[in-house]
């Protein structure tokens, strides 16, 4: 699947002229922006630090220094970055992809990203069924126990279809380097994500493969 990034905002706005983000004595009023800094190069941990750094983050910068705000970056759980940004009247700037359900709760950017794909951190000596591509396939979930970031669109691939790929078990994490410390079979997310944790193809015990799926469900 092809994963869209965009900025999404509060339903309630109808321009950024429109904010109403708090201000006192005369100072600059403050942009709020929502994120997860476990989406490197997008948005991650600055090393030996606690600043969140990224495009995402630059992003923000320009938007603040544009409109004369101060900025605020909140750090959250990537499931709480909608509720977040509805409570607060802020912006949400994350690798988000497109589904119904956020359309309901938050209003769009233009997309600003695409052509990233989901993948499968595995086990090497499980010994998967790669394709002719060079891809996971999905036939290799059988009875395997998946983990994954919550909120996600890897959580969307695995309840899904957990069921029509006789999934064994499934466990999900606020963070993906838990979900990573934790996994025994295999754990999903996005492939450009997963790289900057685990090489392609290196190391002893795991490897990344590109997920190749039909894509009946999701667009």
């Amino acid at each position: 699947m092809k994963k869209i990034f965009a900025i999404i905002l509060s339903l309630s706005l109808t321009a950024f002229a429109s904010f109403t983000l708090g201000g006192c004595n005369g100072s600059k009023e403050t942009l709020v922006v929502y994120t997860e800094a476990g989406f490197a190069p997008w948005e991650f941990t600055a090393p030996g630090t606690t600043d969140v750094i990224g495009v995402d983050i630059e992003i923000a910068k320009y938007i603040a220094n544009k409109y004369n705000y101060k900025l605020k970056v909140i750090d959250c759980n990537f499931d709480s970055i909608v509720a977040g940004i509805a409570e607060d009247n802020a912006l949400g700037i994350a690798g988000i992809s497109y589904n119904a359900t956020r359309a309901q709760a938050v209003e769009y950017s233009t997309f600003y990203y695409g052509d990233a794909f989901q993948a499968v951190v595995y086990i090497k000596d499980s010994a998967p069924e790669i394709n002719e591509d060079g891809e996971f396939m999905t036939a290799n979930f059988q009875g395997a126990k998946l983990v994954y970031q919550t909120g996600t669109t890897s959580s969307l691939f695995v309840t899904e279809n957990q069921e029509s790929w006789a999934i064994a078990g499934t466990k999900d994490f606020a963070q993906i380097m838990a979900a990573l410390q934790d996994m025994k079979d295999a754990a999903t997310k996005e492939y450009l994500i997963v790289c900057t944790y685990t090489a392609p193809d290196e190391g002893d015990t795991i490897a990344l493969k590109k997920f190749f799926f039909n894509q009946n469900n999701f667009d």
